[in-house]
């Protein structure tokens, strides 16, 4: 019932640096194949990728609120979404790139390493479903899930490494409490609530999410028809790759209201408050 659900929201939608202990943003991650996450994109500024997003709908797509509020200072003639690649120079055929119609960010997202960072981008002309491009699930409202997740993205592979890892990487992790989270992120003067998920790397224990990650989606991959994203990656303690260190998300469940209300008022009233 709970997967029907997250599928019937997704056809609802298609119709209607705080401190230096902390980075933004996969670390001893492995290498993804073609058509493996057809609903990560790259969010980037004149070519150059900066934060992942999620496609829920042919011109919706989710991210993190500080990932906005970057592009927020840009022109957005300069933005785009690109789409159905694995790595991100490359221009293959099944590649599409999507200019920004508008862009929000939670109304209650205080800057940095803060609760509410999740954000929502509309293109201007919708993506072409194929193997390479298509949407992912949304979880049933104030679900919690636990157990092993994925998260995948193009950030850097080690906290000192220059630029953005060139090729798609993921990894896996398995959620902890929010207790057991803070035993380990308090003592770099941080903390997680309710409304974050952590995750600790599952294979060697030291797989990570890493800058650039940002705004990319914590999946749920074994729900049964399609995997549900469960968390949009908000940050992770510095450097990234430490054994044991958690990876944190803004919770998706806790925001079904808001994103619903941003997407049904966006075509009536885009300055509608919505909560």
């Amino acid at each position: 019932m709970e997967c029907l659900q997250a599928l019937v929201f997704s056809i609802i939608l298609a119709l209607v640096n705080a401190s230096n202990s902390t980075e933004p943003k996969i670390s001893n991650g492995y290498t993804a194949s073609r058509g493996q996450f057809p609903y990560l994109a790259s969010y980037q500024y004149r070519g150059e990728h900066f934060c992942g997003c999620s496609i829920l709908n042919a011109e919706w797509l989710l991210t993190a609120a500080h990932c906005v509020d970057q592009a927020l200072n840009l022109p957005r003639e300069d933005l785009q979404i690109v789409a159905g690649i694995l790595k991100l120079y490359d221009s293959p055929p099944y590649r599409q790139t999507r200019q920004i119609l508008r862009q929000y960010k939670h109304p209650n997202y205080n800057g940095g390493i803060s609760p509410n960072d999740i954000g929502l981008i509309r293109v201007k002309t919708p993506f072409n479903w194929s193997n390479d491009v298509n949407w992912i699930a949304l979880p049933y409202e104030n679900r919690e899930y636990e157990g092993l997740a994925v998260i995948a993205g193009w950030g850097y592979l080690r906290s000192s490494y220059p630029a953005p890892s060139v090729h798609l990487q993921y990894a896996r992790g398995g959620t902890i409490r929010e207790n057991e989270c803070n035993s380990i992120v308090n003592q770099y003067g941080v903390a997680v609530d309710i409304r974050s998920i952590c995750t600790i790397g599952y294979d060697a224990g030291n797989e990570t999410s890493c800058k650039g990650d940002s705004g990319g989606p914590l999946v749920y991959p074994d729900y049964p028809n399609r995997p549900v994203q469960i968390g949009v990656m908000s940050w992770n303690l510095s450097p990234c790759g430490l054994n044991r260190s958690p990876s944190v998300s803004t919770k998706v469940s806790r925001y079904i209201g808001w994103i619903v209300c941003r997407v049904q008022n966006d075509n009536v009233s885009p300055s509608a408050p919505c909560y």
